[in-house]
């Protein structure tokens, strides 16, 4: 839009506030456009996600990060280098928290000296961190009481969520109304309900398609980009389904070190279909 074109005045701000925002993100992954190195360009916001949830426990979580697709290529190099330095072929979180498989014998001072390289080459690469979260049992109650057997799994509602979380950042809003961007998924394959994350993801890029890219299920053990999804939805389920009798304050002490240098959004919904979802 040219400099003679007139705005109405809250736009105009609403871009202004917007654009801040865009130049919170880590100066290495801000877009070409922004940097004012061509007007143009294609961009795709790339978020790879990763669900933790197990059937007996009260919440199922979807976490992943957002970044553009180059800096994904550029974070995959990198952290390979950090796991050949390691003597690693890939980071699943669960074997990593429990020091088994590659992990076995690690102690508590090389976990987290990995743990937090692993952050450091993230954190130079990625915009932000989103996790979302659902009351596995409310969810059911809700939907069975609304007569809602659309509204699909839990874990369906986690990406519905998600995915409205992230078009709705500040920080993300204002990139991907930009001209030849579109945001793309990248997610675990494998997941029981993979199919409904699908056709969610397919019901809302018919309403918005120059927003949205594509969605792939992949291989968690290919991308390390997933298995740093793996490592904040394992962690961010393990605090969230603290107990009394469990607090897990070792776990949150923990995982909220590691990771501070990303900004992080988090949500659990407890109440749904009218009831502040």
């Amino acid at each position: 839009m040219g400099l003679t074109q007139r705005i109405p005045l809250d736009q105009y701000i609403r871009r202004i506030q917007s654009s801040r925002n865009m130049l919170k993100w880590p100066y290495s992954v801000r877009p070409p456009f922004l940097l004012g190195l061509i007007e143009r360009c294609f961009v795709v916001l790339a978020c790879y996600l990763d669900d933790s949830g197990e059937d007996n426990e009260p919440i199922i979580t979807l976490a992943g990060y957002l970044s553009l697709a180059p800096q994904w290529i550029e974070f995959e190099i990198e952290a390979r280098k950090l796991f050949d330095s390691y003597g690693i072929d890939y980071l699943h979180t669960v074997d990593f928290y429990h020091r088994r498989g590659q992990f076995d014998g690690w102690g508590s001072i090389q976990k987290l000296t990995f743990a937090k390289e692993f952050y450091r080459v993230l954190a130079s690469r990625v915009a932000y961190g989103f996790e979302f979260s659902v009351l596995k049992e409310r969810f059911s109650e809700r939907k069975k009481g609304k007569n809602l057997k659309q509204e699909g799994s839990p874990m369906g509602f986690c990406f519905r969520g998600i995915l409205d979380r992230i078009v709705k950042h500040p920080g993300v809003e204002w990139i991907s109304t930009q001209p030849g961007v579109d945001l793309s998924f990248v997610v675990e394959a494998g997941q029981k309900n993979q199919g409904d994350t699908l056709a969610r993801f397919t019901a809302i890029k018919k309403m918005a398609p120059d927003k949205f890219g594509s969605i792939a299920f992949e291989d968690k053990k290919k991308f390390i980009a997933l298995q740093a999804a793996d490592f904040l939805a394992f962690y961010s389920r393990r605090i969230r389904n603290k107990t009394q009798e469990r607090p897990r304050e070792n776990d949150f002490e923990f995982f909220s070190g590691v990771t501070s240098a990303i900004n992080h959004h988090h949500f659990l919904a407890t109440d749904f279909f009218g009831e502040g979802d």
